[in-house]
């Protein structure tokens, strides 16, 4: 092999290796994106607890899915999300959300996108003494868009046929 090739092979290797360093999460960069993301969701349960649709909206981000089970339908963008909240606290006098995630965050290589699963437990009550109590599992995929980590997709749905016993339990959450 000439010089020139092997000069070049070894440039190359460099430049892949640098690249490939370069997408890789320092365990520091780690926890900032996971302090960062735990602050997201302090967002979400803050609009949540205010019942405002469109603070809540806000966390999603404009072209987000939503799915859930309480609103039993695709929303397709912040502004049918937004709709979707504000029918949804209009029928619930009193809604509580709590978030049990289980296992460790998704992070990306860049660092930009993070997904996380776990349960959901909602207290409702539409009709004053009747409480609805749902339990659901949940995944939450969000994304550094302009600085703020949105929701680009939320699923959540009710495991099929079974009661979770213990919903803080990864084991029980996941069935």
């Amino acid at each position: 092999m000439s010089r020139f090739k092997c000069t070049f092979a070894a440039f190359a290797l460099s430049l892949a290796i640098v690249a490939s360093m370069a997408n890789t999460l320092r365990a520091q960069d780690a926890a900032a994106v996971a302090n960062s993301v735990q602050a997201a969701r302090n967002s979400f349960l803050a609009a949540y607890s205010a019942r405002n649709a469109e603070q809540l909206a806000n966390v999603f981000a404009k072209d987000a899915y939503f799915a859930g089970v309480v609103l039993p339908r695709w929303y397709d963008g912040r502004a049918q999300i937004q709709q979707g909240w504000a029918a949804f606290f209009a029928r619930f006098g009193t809604a509580e959300i709590t978030f049990y995630p289980h296992g460790s965050l998704r992070i990306s290589g860049d660092g930009t996108m993070a997904t996380e699963t776990g349960c959901l437990l909602m207290r409702m009550v539409a009709t004053p003494g009747q409480e609805i109590v749902n339990q659901a599992r949940y995944s939450a995929t969000r994304q550094l868009i302009g600085g703020q980590w949105l929701i680009t997709n939320l699923h959540v749905s009710e495991p099929t046929g079974q009661k979770l016993t213990k919903i803080e339990d990864k084991a029980s959450c996941i069935g």
